[in-house]
């Protein structure tokens, strides 16, 4: 199986947006499990995504039989950011989920059907995607022995784009004035295109901020995941802390260090 990457040309279905002309692409993604933590991930470049629909029970190349939107609570968007020459210019993330309460008010059983995403370009572009069937199965574990530990992508020959690493409330505490879990992505073999893509998203249930951390996968990347935000005095109840690691899936990066100790902090402050 070949990485989840596609790139498209000009040539195509014109039609016409806004007035404008443009090429027309519809991309069928699935078949989707319908489990509520089945996620769907795009990233494009130097394309649109118009919109995004259902295609019930449509295999193969059978051309659907119809197209139903995608509920707007059902997709959500992240800025993606890029300010110098490794990582390139902004781009926008696409997280579809597929809430059940909403899907199931629909014409389309989400189980079995696919995913249509259509494009619109005016010159050649890419998209890069990920079809995540369970969002656990896709966790990087820590095991909390010792200060520091490797992580192995469990990337095979579809090279999956997305990891999710928890950070439990027992094993790491949280605060500005506290020492801060540290990660490093080792480089890997990439081909030479020049739009790759490496995004590390960190986020905290009481915090009303998302961390983003833009990447080059061909290039060792380090970042502190450090909060400005102390952690409540009631916390129990809250949803684990995490990190996303979003590689691409071009390149073969194959490993996550992860650190966290005392002795780093003190060093930063010092």
């Amino acid at each position: 199986m070949n990485p989840p990457f596609i790139a498209f040309t000009s040539r195509g279905k014109f039609c016409h947006v806004d007035g404008f002309e443009a090429t027309c692409t519809y991309f069928k993604i699935g078949p989707l499990t319908g489990d509520s933590g089945e996620r769907v991930l795009l990233l494009p470049t130097n394309v649109n995504v118009k919109n995004i629909y259902l295609c019930d029970k449509s295999v193969n190349s059978v051309p659907c039989p119809a197209l139903y939107e995608v509920p707007e609570e059902s997709v959500q968007w992240i800025t993606v950011p890029g300010d110098d020459k490794t990582t390139g210019e902004a781009r926008i993330l696409f997280v579809v989920g597929f809430d059940k309460d909403s899907l199931d008010r629909g014409p389309v059983d989400v189980a079995g059907a696919s995913l249509v995403v259509h494009l619109i370009h005016r010159a050649e572009g890419s998209l890069m995607f990920d079809l995540i069937n369970n969002v656990d199965a896709r966790q990087l574990r820590w095991d909390g022995m010792g200060s520091r530990g490797v992580m192995s992508l469990p990337r095979n020959r579809s090279r999956g784009a997305f990891f999710r690493i928890p950070l439990s409330f027992d094993d790491f505490y949280f605060g500005p004035a506290l020492p801060a879990p540290f990660i490093r992505i080792e480089p890997g073999s990439c081909p030479p295109e020049s739009n790759l893509v490496g995004l590390i998203i960190f986020a905290l249930p009481w915090d009303h901020q998302v961390y983003h951390h833009r990447f080059n996968p061909r290039i060792a990347a380090t970042f502190d995941l450090q909060t400005i935000s102390p952690l409540p005095e009631v916390y129990r109840n809250l949803t684990t802390p995490f990190v996303d690691v979003i590689i691409d899936p071009r390149c073969d990066n194959t490993e996550v260090y992860f650190s966290y100790a005392y002795s780093h902090w003190i060093y930063q402050v010092s």
